[in-house]
């Protein structure tokens, strides 16, 4: 009888558990479900911009400012970097928008890797071309490197007087930790390759003179790259020999006013004289215009999710930028 009893009570316990189990599936499947549409529908969303007046009141005519500021970089988040697919999908939607009628560029930015700068200034290009409007750079308290690079694709630059700007060249660096690592860690780095050279840049062993003048030969192309957006860019620079371009693009940096002084700005003034600069090129009052901002269209839940499933390991971050040998368009003391 005990045992009648005894099991009658345990099959009803685990049809509870089952049903309860069921239950939990059932509702974890419909959020699942949930989830997936509302990301499916972010997506959609987050390939358009939400437009923000900054200033003025007509809908008639529009003054696009496009901040650029932080590291140009594809690899990381839009928050932290300036992001050649960012920047291209305000172009995209600013294109299909009649009303714009110049664009400003905020930049404050040391530069970054090679390739995202360059596609930043062709996107900008891309853009004067089609639309035929002016665009304007005003540099705050950094512009330099990739950020001047950007800026050559503009009509005109106006620089804050503290602003530092120049450091045009190019710039490499990664560690090599042999000693460290055999001598110290007892640890060897073993490679097996497939040419003499198919491990340049390691950083546990020594690079050879002749792996020296490679590196040396490509930097010197993206050099000569940056030097000829510099003639394209400064129309005062056009005609100036070589040789005294170079020693003006020689990496250093430089203020605002001394920029000036070597014809690398147009102007010095704030952020209000370039709002005003390009009203008097297109010949409207500034008080008969409007100045927007595009803001990403989306939902903080998401956001943070994917910064989240996007996030680097701190220690990651380190080992990846200083153990990796790369080139870069940036200002990095």
């Amino acid at each position: 009888m005990i045992k009648k009893i005894f099991s009658g009570f345990f099959f009803s316990v685990l049809s509870v558990v089952l049903i309860c189990v069921l239950f939990v599936s059932i509702m974890l499947n419909i959020i699942l479900l949930g989830v997936t549409a509302a990301q499916q529908e972010q997506s959609t969303k987050s390939d358009s911009f939400n437009e923000k007046v900054v200033e003025g009141e007509s809908d008639k005519s529009k003054i696009l400012i496009v901040p650029l500021q932080g590291v140009i970089s594809d690899s990381g988040p839009d928050t932290y970097t300036v992001n050649s697919r960012h920047v291209k999908k305000v172009f995209e939607q600013a294109e299909k928008d009649n009303r714009i009628r110049g664009v400003i560029l905020y930049i404050n930015s040391p530069g970054g890797t090679i390739t995202a700068t360059d596609k930043i200034f062709h996107i900008i290009t891309k853009y004067k071309n089609v639309k035929k409007v002016p665009v304007i750079a005003y540099f705050d308290g950094v512009a330099a490197s990739g950020g001047y690079y950007i800026a050559m694709a503009c009509d005109k630059v106006i620089c804050h007087a503290t602003t530092i700007t120049g450091s045009i060249g190019v710039i490499m660096s990664f560690y090599q930790a042999q000693e460290l690592l055999k001598d110290k860690l007892g640890i060897e780095s073993i490679v097996i390759k497939s040419g003499e050279h198919k491990d340049i840049g390691s950083f546990s062993r020594n690079i050879t003179e002749e792996e020296r003048e490679i590196f040396n030969g490509i930097l010197m192309e993206m050099y000569a790259t940056f030097l000829e957006k510099v003639r394209s860019g400064r129309k005062e620079l056009t005609d100036m020999p070589e040789d005294e371009l170079k020693k003006i693009a020689d990496g250093r940096i430089y203020t605002g006013k001394q920029a000036l002084e070597l014809k690398l700005v147009d102007e010095l003034g704030y952020f209000d004289d370039a709002k005003d600069s390009i009203c008097e090129t297109l010949g409207i009052k500034r008080s008969d215009t409007s100045f927007v901002q595009y803001e990403k269209n989306v939902n903080p839940f998401f956001e943070l999710l994917q910064a989240q499933t996007k996030a680097e390991n701190p220690v990651q971050s380190m080992l990846r930028q200083k153990f990796t040998a790369n080139f870069y368009y940036l200002w990095r003391p």
